[in-house]
């Protein structure tokens, strides 16, 4: 049996414990590109894109309480009202306008989450996977920077 089929096995439904679980790993694979001598830069500003955007759907599912069981992917995408599903900061503003119709997000968590998404946008998109640009030093610290704050602030955004 293939990987997708064993995965499709394992993980039928694409749910946001799925998702906080695979950001988790690829967070940590991304840290491993990120400090071999190979250059591998870029690879993990890619990986740690995609953590940051699995958050920040698995963030808006644990608000809306959403069933941990549940495929949340086809949903997420007729309520994410953004036309990109990847776009760091549609999915962070969808996420604060809909904590502020019930429960607003901190004031400041919200600020420094948009700065930190405005820094993950500077330096990551989709179309990497078709780049073969190195990425520097100070790129990928930024990124990382970002990512550690969003990793970190995770309660904070739906709690």
């Amino acid at each position: 049996m293939g990987f997708t089929a064993r995965r499709f096995a394992a993980e039928p439904a694409q749910t946001w414990p799925g998702m906080k679980a695979a950001a988790e790993q690829r967070f940590w694979a991304g840290l491993c590109l990120a400090t071999t001598e190979a250059g591998h830069e870029a690879s993990a500003i890619y990986l740690w894109g995609y953590v940051a955007e699995m958050l920040l759907k698995a963030a808006y599912c644990e608000f809306t309480q959403k069933p941990p069981c549940d495929d949340v992917y086809g949903p997420l995408k007729t309520e994410i009202k953004s036309a990109n599903l990847h776009s760091l900061r549609g999915l962070g503003v969808f996420l604060i306008d809909t904590r502020a119709q019930f429960a607003p997000m901190d004031a400041a968590v919200a600020g420094d989450l948009l700065i930190r998404i405005q820094s993950l946008e500077t330096h990551w998109n989709v179309a990497m996977r078709y780049s073969s640009v190195p990425a520097t030093e100070s790129e990928l610290e930024d990124v990382y920077e970002s990512i550690r704050w969003i990793r970190s602030a995770y309660a904070d955004l739906w709690s």
